[in-house]
């Protein structure tokens, strides 16, 4: 639509919005906030001012959810338009901010998290040098929101995004900022789901499925979690050495997160680990002495021997790979021989699956052989990290058993589940 109905789009739109019913402005609003994200700058550009200026004053005119689909608009069209948001930056930053600094029994008072995210995604737009006075300004109507919270040390999510968008524009200038924003990231990141009673603990322990089953019943409390976890990695990144001082909660956090009971919370937990590497090696820190990387590393290889999903597999072999590239040394040999164990283990089971399914090919309808192959993609995907991981070591420590490892896996890799030469009688070839 995009593409072709642009102009007919935005025209239509910027009449909506100066429609007499209100509701009919904030759908328009919304149709807008649908438009923007995919569209290039030359679908908009000519109309770009007149949008945001109808959008401006759709706000002044609606009720409250008029007035929060048009924050909500005007933050996609900051994301969007990037540079060429650099002439509306003025009037609406001002506009935002005044929204902020109204009294707290002003009804407006409910849309402070969106002009936040608003006003952080209008600074990411137009870069440090035009935003930095803002930025710190806004820090502050941030820093005085969260005084006035209820819950002492919570950080509600609606927060989370604009504070690290301060952060990815001011870069190590944010560091006077950290520490109203770590504490309540290692506060989400620290839930843990209730105990039950001993028979579904124990199932719990015993079963990723039903763990996500039961996960699925805090679904607050997850998101909260993963993107707290989320949001670290993201401080880790572009803060480095001045995160020195949160970093071993940080990392106890992130290993005993490897194994627990959320999907998306392990993946988080994964990315985390080597920018807290990164930190502890920037800062120099005493705390990152032999003793927490050996737990890094075992935590990581103990937890690769238990996984069977191979997607959650390529993600630790990526995280252990990071790791290693961060610290720049070869492996202590227990350690390197349980690599070489378990990644054996694990392309053992691969081969046994891939020859199972030729076994099987026969027997497949379409369904099954369509199952199978989406599996092999992500047994093609682990090996392709699997890969990178092995390479990593044996660039920092010639050891034959590396190199026995990247044979075999030559032999699981020429077992390819081949689409195209699958037979009449259902049987699929190997390439």
């Amino acid at each position: 639509m995009q593409d072709h109905f642009s102009k007919e789009t935005l025209v239509t739109c910027l009449e909506l919005l100066s429609d007499p019913v209100a509701r009919v402005r904030a759908h328009a609003a919304g149709c807008l906030a649908n438009f923007f994200p995919g569209s290039k700058l030359e679908h908009f550009a000519a109309y770009l001012g007149a949008v945001v200026q109808a959008l401006m004053e759709a706000f002044r005119r609606g009720p409250l959810y008029t007035r929060d689909q048009v924050i909500a608009t005007l933050t996609k069209i900051s994301i969007s338009a990037q540079h060429a948001f650099l002439p509306l930056y003025r009037p609406v930053m001002e506009f935002l901010l005044h929204i902020l600094e109204l009294p707290p029994d002003d009804p407006h008072y409910s849309l402070a998290g969106r002009c936040m995210e608003c006003a952080t995604y209008a600074g990411v737009a137009v870069g440090k040098a035009t935003f930095a006075p803002d930025a710190v300004r806004l820090a502050g109507i941030m820093i005085s929101f969260q005084n006035h919270m209820v819950s002492v040390g919570e950080l509600p999510s609606r927060y989370l995004i604009p504070w690290s968008n301060l952060c990815r524009v001011l870069g190590n200038d944010f560091a006077p900022f950290l520490s109203h924003v770590i504490p309540p990231l290692l506060k989400a990141a620290e839930y843990s789901l209730p105990r039950l009673d001993p028979t579904i603990s124990f199932l719990e322990e015993h079963d990723y499925d039903l763990q996500n089953t039961l996960a699925s019943t805090n679904n607050t409390e997850m998101e909260e979690k993963v993107v707290a976890f989320d949001q670290l990695t993201v401080y880790a990144d572009t803060m480095r050495g001045a995160l020195e001082p949160w970093l071993m909660p940080c990392m106890d956090l992130s290993l005993q997160a490897l194994s627990f009971q959320h999907k998306l919370v392990r993946q988080a937990s994964a990315y985390l680990i080597p920018a807290l590497l990164q930190v502890a090696k920037d800062a120099q820190s005493s705390e990152a002495g032999p003793e927490l990387l050996i737990r890094v590393f075992e935590t990581l290889l103990n937890t690769m021997a238990k996984v069977s999903d191979f997607l959650q597999l390529a993600l630790l072999y990526k995280s252990f790979t990071d790791a290693v590239r961060v610290v720049s040394l070869a492996l202590p040999g227990h350690l390197a021989n349980r690599f070489v164990e378990i990644t054996n283990a694990q392309l053992i089971d691969m081969r046994g699956r891939r020859d199972n399914r030729y076994v099987q090919a026969p027997y497949m309808d379409e369904a099954d052989f369509d199952i199978h192959v989406e599996e092999q993609g992500e047994e093609d995907a682990c090996l392709l990290v699997m890969e990178g991981a092995i390479q990593g070591l044996a660039g920092l420590q010639s050891k034959a058993a590396y190199q026995r490892l990247l044979l075999q896996m030559s032999v699981v890799k020429a077992k390819t589940w081949d689409a195209e030469s699958r037979g009449q009688t259902g049987r699929a070839a190997w390439s």
